[in-house]
């Protein structure tokens, strides 16, 4: 199943990510990244980048883990 949201981050541009914080979902993950690039009105102070990378590490749990 996909979802499709819409919504406008305002003037925050760069790269987020979320992740669930409560019960069994912090643990089977459901994290990921928002890449929100920059629009033609936005003023950046900087050159572009030569290059984008985005990488997520994880971790997975077992009965024994500890923190």
């Amino acid at each position: 199943t996909n979802f499709t949201y819409k919504w406008q981050p305002k003037d925050q541009i760069g790269s987020f990510f979320y992740f669930p914080s409560i019960g069994m979902q912090r643990t089977v993950g459901g994290y990921g990244l928002i890449s929100v690039v920059s629009r033609l009105l936005i003023p950046v102070p900087f050159d572009p980048p030569a290059d984008d990378l985005q990488v997520i590490i994880g971790d997975w749990y077992t009965k024994d883990h500890t923190v």
